[in-house]
């Protein structure tokens, strides 16, 4: 072999070590891990929609991405409890709500959903007095 050939040989060989360390080294581990499983009411998956998740009292995300197509969040909290998770489509559904992380699950606060149920009760009897109201506005008095 040439010397010309063992250059180009040894420039090359010193080569491929600058270009490996542009590669991306990947490990895969198991942890603890939460989920955050969102849905609509008609159970339909809270789907491929952006969200932030908060460390309860932060201004800056911990976390930010798109739920997948089941609707889930996965984080790992380790050892913060408090957090507060900010989901809103291009619809207007979503929701900012606390979220207190134990080691067993997930739970929301309490008063979390006291609003929502609240709100359908006025919204049903609301319409249950609309159509009294209707009703009695239509219907004939028999005159005596």
């Amino acid at each position: 072999m040439s010397n010309k050939a063992r250059y180009l040989f040894i420039l090359l060989m010193s080569y491929t070590s600058i270009v490996q360390s542009h590669g991306i080294d990947m490990s895969i581990g198991r942890a603890e891990a939460s989920i955050v499983t969102l849905r609509y009411h008609n159970n339909e998956p809270f789907a491929n929609v952006s969200y932030e998740l908060f460390v309860a009292e932060s201004k800056h995300p911990y976390q930010s991405g798109r739920t997948d197509a089941q609707g889930r969040v996965v984080f790992f909290p380790g050892s913060i409890r408090q957090w507060r998770i900010r989901v809103f489509s291009k619809d207007g559904h979503g929701t900012d709500t606390p979220l207190e992380v134990d080691t067993d699950s997930i739970s929301r606060n309490p008063g979390g959903e006291s609003v929502l149920t609240t709100a359908y009760l006025v919204l049903g009897i609301g319409i249950l007095l609309s159509g009294f109201g209707l009703l009695l506005l239509t219907v004939k008095r028999g005159k005596p």
